[in-house]
């Protein structure tokens, strides 16, 4: 018999479990946080200036207001943080992450890149490295097409 916190066999569960870490977006600002409604999600060690401002592009093609609509949180290889803590300080509607696993994020979804996933209220899109997309048409043009679909219909 399991006693109060006990934590059941792992034989028990058909599904696994992750850690969910305690780090979430601490730098937004509660009294704005209902502007944001849209979450970017790219590793800052990997990308540069240059790939910001084609990221600006994309989400201004978009129809995105990068001050008002947008809050881009740049990952280290050495933060995770939770995605379901910081979506309770902002309205997150729609996310974009580019070339992170979704587990980083503490979502445990099966998604497929360039294939909007819509779960409990918010939208999820998969994608490349922003330096990868850059570099290839094809990946540009499969981003297009999802962010028309999520942004412009």
């Amino acid at each position: 018999m399991l006693k109060k916190n006990d934590i059941l066999p792992t034989a028990f569960l058909d599904f696994q479990i992750f850690a969910q870490s305690e780090q979430t977006f601490d730098e937004i600002d509660p009294t704005q946080s209902n502007q944001f409604t849209t979450l970017v999600v790219f590793q800052p060690d990997v990308e540069n200036e240059e790939l910001e401002k084609f990221l600006s592009n994309i989400l201004t093609a978009a129809k995105l207001d990068m001050s008002k609509d947008v809050f881009l949180y740049r990952s280290t290889s050495k933060t995770d943080f939770s995605f379901i803590r910081s979506k309770t300080k902002a309205k997150i509607e729609k996310v974009i992450i580019f070339g992170i696993h979704p587990k980083k994020l503490g979502i445990n979804l099966d998604m497929k890149l360039y294939n909007p996933l819509n779960f409990q209220d918010c939208t999820f899109l998969l994608a490349n490295s922003l330096a990868e997309i850059q570099a290839d048409q094809n990946k540009k043009k499969l981003l297009w097409t999802c962010l028309q679909e999520i942004y412009l219909k």
